[in-house]
């Protein structure tokens, strides 16, 4: 029996592909969306408001954060956005900030992680990665 074929596609894998669209798309459904979600964002709140949210579990839209990887912004730009205390101490070149990163590109997710829970702490760095910077 021979496969038909549209194009460089067979009907065997359309139909391959259409099951295993309707299969991630139920279980993401399902799971009311946690299939895309690394898990929540920390809750605690700062002593002032930043971006206009007073924590990052209330900011409810993740390209608020994320970036698409064709854009030319990365996630660094965005946290500078929001956290400008830090944004001029980088550019001062005078701080804590601007000690610990003297070289490009800085990644504020190397040491400031998320998704680990509204009461995980958002700094992880270890004393003797603190030291050697």
């Amino acid at each position: 029996m021979k496969n038909k074929r549209l194009g460089c596609f067979t009907l065997n894998g359309l139909a391959a592909a259409l099951i295993t669209l309707l299969f991630i798309g139920g279980i993401s459904i399902a799971r009311g969306g946690a299939l895309f979600s690394p898990g929540d964002l920390n809750a605690k709140t700062g002593d002032k408001t930043l971006g206009g949210v007073n924590s990052h579990a209330e900011i409810n839209e993740c390209a608020a954060c994320h970036t698409a990887f064709w854009d030319s912004n990365r996630m660094t730009d965005r946290c500078l956005e929001c956290h400008q205390d830090v944004a001029s101490q980088m550019e001062s070149k005078a701080g804590m900030h601007a000690e610990m990163l003297q070289e490009e590109p800085y990644v504020c997710q190397d040491c400031h992680t998320e998704h680990h829970g509204p009461e995980a702490s958002l700094t992880e760095i270890d004393a003797n990665t603190f030291l050697m910077m």
